[in-house]
């Protein structure tokens, strides 16, 4: 198998910036095509990773029980964010439940990543607790989206409801990320049980697309959150203040060389020639290439086990690490939107580079979000890509190969070929 031009299945289908929403069946009458769009948000088919807004009024779905009571008892933002500092984990927990006590759909979202915890830590239960964590997200999104009243789909995000909102949007998104990498694992290779590898990789491009609307919400928050009395235990916790560094590390110059070398050869984005590039797509495709690898590299930096050592002063070393984990889950929606357009459309260049971000989902394996996912991801990616770039992706694969032992001794990405 081997990269393609094609867009995931799912990729038109952001009606709204914070939502995703279904796409008509091709034989849908146009009349039912222009009314309001379901909420949707599909990474596979599997019960965890379905959500859908439609509103739900059965008792069942609106009954606080003993089931919930359970996870309210069991939640800390530490279970949500495992990277932070403990000494923050109890004002953070008790910031996070004060802002769910007045927004449900925020409750609702910290009840379903605490359930979708607890398929890992009860893994005799795991089945009660994925199907629960489902019912739960999918309520989550339907009050968000109908917050406000009516059957608008544009909320308003003001001062009083942009910490809830901010969190909601960041609890969802490593939700979403944990059930799209969970949903990458079952099998690889072609047609093995429904599970391709193209298959799984559109799954994740769809949550690269749904993570992407969820930045428009915090995004949105952001201007209200620094004028917070809030704002101090915002800062410390971390949480929305991680610091968008370039990389200064050397370990993927060769990837940044080579991503040069496919820009000159006009192989960025297909372009076959510059008058058909009247809009400076290459250009465009470069930039952001580059700016998705000097993210990825300062990714490594944090981890202080490469090249750009960290200081051996404690206080700091936590403090970067954390920094690094939060890129770990941040990466793709601090991309450009034009790199996220490559991964989709499966050019090379791009899923060579979506390739690499195995290295810092396996840098962040001890948290239960991630696990060992980052075989299994860079697998998905170099099925599609196929051995053609084996050359470029010899330096995360001998990441992934040695297991953590000596991660500085394995060098840098070599510059490889032009191909």
């Amino acid at each position: 198998m081997k990269a393609t031009d094609r867009a995931c299945d799912n990729s038109p289908c952001l009606a709204q910036p914070w939502i995703a929403t279904s796409c008509p069946p091709p034989n849908q009458a146009s009349s039912e095509a222009v009314q309001q769009p379901r909420i949707l948000v599909d990474l596979g088919g599997s019960p965890q990773s379905r959500f859908d807004g439609e509103d739900d009024t059965s008792a069942a779905a609106s009954v606080v029980n003993m089931d919930h009571m359970e996870l309210m008892a069991h939640y800390t933002f530490a279970l949500s964010n495992p990277e932070i500092d403990r000494d923050f984990d109890r004002a953070a927990t008790k910031m996070v439940l004060q802002a769910a006590l007045d927004f449900p759909w925020l409750l609702h979202e910290v009840l379903a990543i605490t359930s979708r915890q607890l398929v890992l830590a009860r893994p005799e239960r795991a089945a009660f607790y994925r199907a629960q964590a489902s019912r739960l997200q999918t309520r989550a999104l339907s009050l968000f989206n109908r917050r406000g009243g009516g059957g608008g789909l544009q909320p308003t995000i003001d001062a009083a409801n942009a910490l809830a909102a901010t969190l909601f949007a960041s609890m969802l998104g490593r939700h979403l990320l944990v059930d799209t990498l969970e949903s990458l694992l079952q099998r690889t290779g072609d047609d093995v049980g429904g599970a391709s590898s193209e298959a799984a990789l559109d799954r994740f491009c769809h949550y690269l697309q749904v993570h992407n609307g969820l930045r428009v919400v915090a995004s949105s928050a952001w201007p209200h959150l620094v004028e917070s009395e809030l704002w101090p235990l915002i800062s410390l916790v971390g949480q929305l203040n991680t610091p968008r560094l370039s990389g200064r590390g050397n370990e993927l110059r060769g990837l940044s060389d080579w991503v040069r070398e496919q820009h000159h050869a006009k192989n960025l984005t297909g372009t076959a020639s510059a008058a058909a590039d009247s809009n400076g797509e290459e250009d465009e495709a470069l930039k952001a290439c580059l700016e998705a690898i000097s993210l990825l590299q300062s990714g490594l930096d944090h981890s202080g086990l490469f090249s750009f050592s960290s200081s051996h002063h404690p206080l700091q070393q936590q403090r970067r690490r954390l920094h690094q984990h939060q890129m770990t889950f941040s990466w793709s929606v601090r991309c450009p939107a034009k790199f996220n357009q490559l991964v989709q459309q499966r050019r090379p260049v791009g899923l060579v580079i979506l390739a690499h971000y195995a290295v810092l989902l396996h840098l962040s394996r001890d948290l239960w979000l991630i696990g060992r996912s980052a075989s299994r991801f860079f697998r998905v990616v170099t099925d599609v890509l196929g051995p053609a770039y084996d050359a470029q992706l010899a330096w995360p694969r001998a990441v992934l190969s040695d297991g953590g032992s000596d991660l500085a001794a394995i060098g840098s990405s070599a510059v490889a070929p032009l191909s």
